[in-house]
C-alpha cells in the first residue's frame, strides 16, 4: 500500500541552492522509478485559520491591570470536533501549478493523522497516469515514521529551516 519516506540530504551550507540545483535530477530519479507515468510537481504547506489571539493592548496607568476582553465569536468552530485546540484550525493545502489543481483539508491539529488525511486527498487529485513529487517542509508530521505515503506520491522535503522556494522551474 505505502512506501517508506525518502529524504534527500543536502550540504549544510547553501542547502537552498543545492536543493534547487538538484531538483531536476531528483525529479528524473522519480520518473525513472515510475516508468510510463507523467510527473506532477506538487507543493504543500499548512496555514492557521480562525486564530483566537489573546493578547490585547490597552492604555492604562502604570501599576494598574485593566481588563482586556477578546473576541469569543469563533468558539462554535471548535465545538464541532472532539479534538479541539481553542478555536484554532489549520488548512492543509497543496497545489500542482502546472496542472492547475489542488487539494486541501481543514483540521484542528497539525499531526500525523491530519497529514495522512491530507496525503489521501492529494493522492485522489493526482491523475491516474501520473506520479506526484510533493515538495514540503520538514515538519515532524510530514516525515513521521507512522505516516503511510500513497503509492502515487513521493515526498521531497525542503532543507531544514527552509519553508518555501519561489520560482522553482523543473523541465
Amino acid at each position: 500500500m505505502g512506501r517508506r519516506i525518502e529524504i534527500w540530504v543536502d550540504e549544510v551550507g547553501g542547502a537552498a541552492e543545492a536543493f534547487k540545483k538538484r531538483l531536476p535530477e531528483r525529479v528524473a530519479e522519480v520518473r525513472a522509478a515510475h516508468p510510463g507515468k507523467r510527473i506532477e510537481l506538487w507543493f504543500q504547506d499548512e496555514a492557521r485559520i480562525w486564530q483566537k489571539n489573546k493578547l490585547t493592548r490597552r492604555w492604562a496607568k502604570r501599576g494598574t491591570r485593566p481588563s482586556a476582553p477578546h473576541d469569543q465569536r469563533a468558539a462554535w468552530a471548535a465545538g464541532h470536533c472532539p479534538r479541539t485546540n481553542g478555536g484554532q484550525w489549520l488548512a492543509f493545502r497543496a497545489i500542482c501549478p502546472a496542472e492547475g489543481k489542488g487539494a486541501g483539508i481543514v483540521m484542528p491539529f497539525c499531526d500525523t493523522p491530519a497529514m495522512q488525511e491530507h496525503l489521501a486527498a492529494i493522492s485522489a487529485a493526482v491523475a491516474q497516469d501520473a506520479h506526484a513529487v510533493l515538495i514540503l517542509d520538514q515538519a515532524g508530521w510530514h516525515l513521521s515514521g507512522q505516516l503511510v505515503v500513497p503509492d502515487n506520491i513521493t515526498l521531497l522535503p525542503l532543507p531544514p529551516g527552509h519553508f518555501y522556494f519561489p520560482l522553482i522551474d523543473v523541465r
